[in-house]
């Protein structure tokens, strides 16, 4: 099921999560309510409870995002506790965006404290 769901923001900071159910062959839209969403690999179909029981970086990641984003800082460090650096599966990329700013930045696995900036 993984990567059947992307997070589509703009830069009011309104953002959903959509997800595609193979079994139904639908679209769901999460509009969560709140300053954030917050999308791993693991899908929201099955809700939030299932979310923090069996996803430990949605586990890691939600209370630092409860506690308030001030800036983009503060969102890659959110981003450095749910990276996954050992075992079969690793987060081979980081990428952090200012929507109002219009820029963004990728940090890759190998050269993490290296980071790429761009503008859009």
């Amino acid at each position: 099921f993984e990567g059947t769901h992307c997070q589509i923001a703009d830069p009011t900071g309104k953002s959903v999560v959509v997800e595609w159910n193979p079994s139904d062959y639908k679209l769901l839209v999460y509009d969560k309510p709140g300053p954030w969403e917050l999308l791993t690999n693991t899908p929201l179909q099955d809700g939030e409870e299932a979310l923090v029981k069996n996803c430990s970086r949605y586990a890691k990641a939600r209370p630092m995002l409860e506690t308030g984003i001030r800036n983009t800082e503060d969102m890659l460090d959110v981003m450095k506790a749910m990276r996954i650096t050992s075992g079969g599966a690793r987060t081979l990329w980081t990428s952090v965006m200012d929507l109002n700013a219009r820029t963004f930045e990728v940090r890759y696995f190998k050269e993490f404290d290296r980071k790429y900036k761009f503008k859009f």
